[in-house]
């Protein structure tokens, strides 16, 4: 495990300080909650977009009388 330094919040800084504490704080804290977001979140949501590009290029697919989205995406022919 790495070198893991307490963060004292009330303390004065200047600004590089402030900003070398900010960054450390954000490795040791958000490292962990955004892998277990991904792990939680993701496979539903790939599952879902997946779900609704499909259900999107259907609904397309039926307002323009052809299967999917093939052609000239809705533009209509000029007719002389």
């Amino acid at each position: 495990m790495e070198n893991f330094r307490v963060i004292e919040f009330h303390r004065q800084r200047d600004f590089s300080s402030k900003m070398n504490a900010t960054s450390e704080f954000i490795k040791q804290n958000f490292g962990p909650q955004f892998k277990s977001i991904l792990f939680i979140a993701g496979p539903p949501v790939l599952i879902g977009s997946l779900l609704l590009g499909s259900f999107i290029r259907i609904r397309v697919g039926q307002e323009r009388g052809t299967p999917g989205m093939s052609g000239n995406f809705g533009v209509k022919d000029r007719q002389s």
